[in-house]
Order: structure tokens, then C-alpha cells, then sequence
């Protein structure tokens, strides 16, 4: 059972302004709407999303590299046990010797469908990566109420730094956006410098 708890409106911390969950979502799906990536912002985002996906392409190169150098060092084992099978001082053992070549031999096989794997595992992965983040992003309103509340963090900071405000007639704003976004409509200078009629938008 989740233990996570819903809040059903919120409440500022200062001035005690009351706002439903719904109004506020609903507001924040609004701000999010309005905002649309640039050709340039796009093109940003999928060089930052290139970059983190070279940083876990490398991680994965390290792994099949290590892999490989186990998979040497057990051929080179099998070799040193082959010899050991055939050596006549060892007849008492030689059972024992060729059921561990065959273990390896196991070992080895395993190991060359786990590389095998992780190499289409890269390729496909990227490709799933990319779009699942072209289109979290293109939903980005829907999808910020529904992440953690670290990653929601995470988000606002990108997307819209100044944070969330939102008025006396529960319109939500915010008097900074990422460089990333051009805003769909422009705002009036009053709807975003007046902050006496401004209501700061906490756990979000």
C-alpha cells in the first residue's frame, strides 16, 4: 500500500492564501502549454541528452571491457587445466580437472552472450532513451506533476528557475524562464512585476 500522501489544496506560507490542488495543477499544465522548446532549445536538448547518453555509453564500454578481460583470463585458465588433463601425473584428478574445464567453458559462453547482449543493449537502448525524453519533454506539464518531488525540483530549476507565482486570481507565473523555452503568448510586465498581489507556490 502507498504510503504517499495527497494534499487536496495548498496553502502559502505567509499570507495563508488557500488554492485547490486542481486549480493549481491545472494553472501549472496552463504555464507549461504556453511554453514551447525553440528550434535552438531543441537542439541544445538533444546535445545535453547526447552528452549524459555518451557518459552511460562509456560505463557500458567499461563493463564489456572488463567482461572481456575475465573471459581472457578464464581461457587462459582452461589452457593451463587442458594440460594438467593430460599430464599423466595428475590421472587421479583428471575427472575432477575436465568437469572444471567444462564449468569454464559454462563461464565462458555466458559471459560471450552477456557482451553480445550488452553491445545490441547500447544501440536499442539510445534510441529509447532519446525518444522517451523528446516526448516526456513534449508533455512536460502532465509529466511534472507526476515525477518525485526531487525530480520535480530538477525540472523547475531547468525550466523555469524564478519558480512558480501565482496571483489573486489564482493564475500562475513565473518571472523567469529558461533560455531553452519561448514563451507561447507573451505576458503583460504587470502580470509578472507586481509581487505585491503575488503569491509564492511552495512544494512545487
Amino acid at each position: 500500500k502507498s504510503n504517499k500522501i495527497i494534499y487536496e489544496k495548498y496553502r502559502c506560507r505567509t499570507c495563508r492564501f488557500i488554492v485547490t490542488r486542481e486549480e493549481l495543477h491545472s494553472e501549472i499544465r496552463k504555464q507549461f502549454d504556453s511554453s514551447r522548446l525553440s528550434q535552438d532549445g531543441v537542439k541544445a536538448l538533444v546535445s545535453a541528452l547526447e552528452t549524459v547518453w555518451k557518459k552511460h555509453e562509456a560505463q557500458a564500454i567499461q563493463d564489456s571491457s572488463r567482461i572481456r578481460q575475465r573471459m581472457t583470463s578464464i581461457v587462459l585458465d582452461i589452457a593451463n587445466r587442458t594440460d594438467a588433463a593430460i599430464d599423466p601425473s595428475n590421472i587421479s584428478i583428471k575427472v575432477d580437472i575436465l568437469k572444471s574445464i567444462d564449468k569454464l567453458k559454462d563461464q565462458l559462453e555466458e559471459m560471450e552472450t552477456e557482451v553480445t547482449s550488452l553491445s545490441k543493449k547500447i544501440d536499442t537502448d539510445k534510441d529509447r532513451f532519446m525518444t522517451f525524453a523528446l516526448d516526456f519533454t513534449s508533455r512536460m506539464g502532465d509529466n511534472f506533476l507526476s515525477i518525485s518531488p526531487e525530480n520535480r525540483k530538477r525540472c523547475k530549476q531547468i525550466i523555469f528557475p524564478g519558480g512558480f507565482y501565482m496571483n489573486s486570481e489564482k493564475n500562475v507565473y513565473t518571472p523567469e524562464i529558461s533560455t531553452l523555452i519561448r514563451l507561447g503568448t507573451k505576458k503583460k510586465d504587470t502580470e509578472v512585476s507586481e509581487k505585491s498581489l503575488l503569491v509564492r507556490v511552495q512544494g512545487l
